[in-house]
């Protein structure tokens, strides 16, 4: 039975009672006494519904309360989300750059085992031509000899004709 019900029973029993003190003409005072502690269970009542009332707009209250703090969660995690979304495109860059890089890589190992064959090559004609240098300076060697000899016997010759 809902408190509404309850007092507009009381208030109706209240009446009845009325009725019945007209009616029987009886003790005054004792239906003063039942109606007084009517009024005061009615006011009772009134002052629990009021109570109630308030606990209910304390409870729409927390509700506001709750229904702010979700719309901040909400509009945080889309702020999230929209970051995330950033992350996913700069991770995307980057992946791109490693790729560049990468590549680039790949063209200087080409590049340096070009050089490498360069230099061997180079290596190739500097020692092919320190040989040929080696073997023209014997050649040289051999003929400063040969002139040498020459010469010592050619002034052999001199002396011996200056006698």
């Amino acid at each position: 039975m809902t408190n509404e019900e309850r007092i507009s029973q009381l208030e109706e029993l209240m009446a009845e009672m009325l009725r019945r003190q007209d009616a029987m003409g009886g003790d005054i005072k004792e239906l003063k006494k039942q109606v007084t502690r009517i009024e005061v269970e009615i006011a009772q009542l009134k002052l629990e519904m009021a109570q109630l009332k308030l606990e209910v707009a304390q409870v729409k209250l927390g509700q506001s309360q709750l229904i702010g703090t979700i719309s901040q969660l909400v509009e945080g995690q889309n702020q999230l989300s929209d970051t995330v979304g950033q992350l996913s495109n700069t991770v995307y860059q980057l992946s791109n750059t490693v790729d560049q890089l990468s590549d680039t890589v790949s063209q200087l190992a080409g590049g340096q085992n070009q050089l490498a064959e360069g230099q061997s090559r180079m290596a190739t004609i500097v020692s092919n031509q320190a040989q040929q240098l080696s073997e023209l300076k014997e050649e040289v060697t051999d003929g400063q000899r040969q002139l040498e000899a020459g010469i010592t016997l050619l002034l052999g010759e001199i002396r011996k004709l200056g006698r």
